[in-house]
């Protein structure tokens, strides 16, 4: 999931380093910023079909997002980072969602009223249109996801979320990418639409091959190529 940024007024951006700066425009009309919500590590910022008239932006920790199947399998949409906002779908329907958000962390979150998000949507069209990018790229990601499920096999999957993990997060280290805050097997299972398993098993193969070293804390990636041409 690629970071976007929305200008809100004189050059402040949601997804800034400095989002204290910008959260007085989104909270109310003055110099004031609502201290962030905590949420413990594994506890829920909300559930499907809560009714809920916020929108929330991440200030330090990940949070996971995505939603469960008719059989209760979870199925994660995204994880979140400092200055990323989520549970804007609400700004274009009023209906009850059945997204969940969880903490992975211990988190700390900004909560924004929707009705000021709507308000500052209205007057601010540069904004307004920047929100709209995000919404319209997290759906072509889902839709992307939704393709890769269909179309290509686990393998491949899971090849190509570390791919895509390194070219929106990596740091190019001579010949190497490095990525750091990996995901567990079982996330990277969620997101892939597989089993832990499974993963474990990929990945100890891709690391037997010496393409990649990864541990729940970073990935490398020793040859982006030679990964590349394994998805065909």
């Amino acid at each position: 999931m690629n970071r976007q940024t929305a200008t809100v007024g004189d050059g402040l951006e949601l997804q800034d380093i400095s989002i204290e700066a910008m959260l007085p425009l989104l909270t109310n009309d003055g110099g004031y910023t609502p201290p962030p919500r905590k949420v413990r590590k594994g506890d829920f910022v909300y559930l499907p079909n809560d009714i809920n008239n916020k929108v929330y932006v991440v200030k330090s920790g990940r949070v996971k997002v995505g939603t469960y199947s008719g059989r209760g399998k979870e199925m994660v949409k995204g994880i979140l980072r400092n200055g990323e906002i989520f549970g804007e779908l609400r700004l274009i329907h009023k209906h009850q969602n059945n997204e969940f958000a969880q903490a992975i962390d211990n988190v700390e979150v900004y909560v924004i009223p929707l009705v000021r998000m709507r308000e500052l949507m209205r007057r601010n069209l540069d904004f307004s249109f920047k929100i709209m990018e995000i919404i319209a790229d997290r759906l072509n990601e889902t839709q992307r996801r939704l393709e890769l499920q269909l179309f290509k096999d686990t393998k491949s999957r899971v090849i190509q979320f570390m791919l895509d993990l390194a070219e929106d997060r990596g740091v190019r280290v001579g010949y190497e990418t490095a990525v750091r805050e990996f995901f567990t097997h079982q996330e990277i299972a969620n997101i892939t639409g597989t089993s832990r398993q499974t993963v474990t098993s990929i990945l100890n193969e891709l690391r037997a091959d010496n393409l990649i070293y990864c541990n729940h804390k970073r990935l490398l990636i020793r040859d982006k190529e030679r990964l590349e041409e394994l998805m065909g």
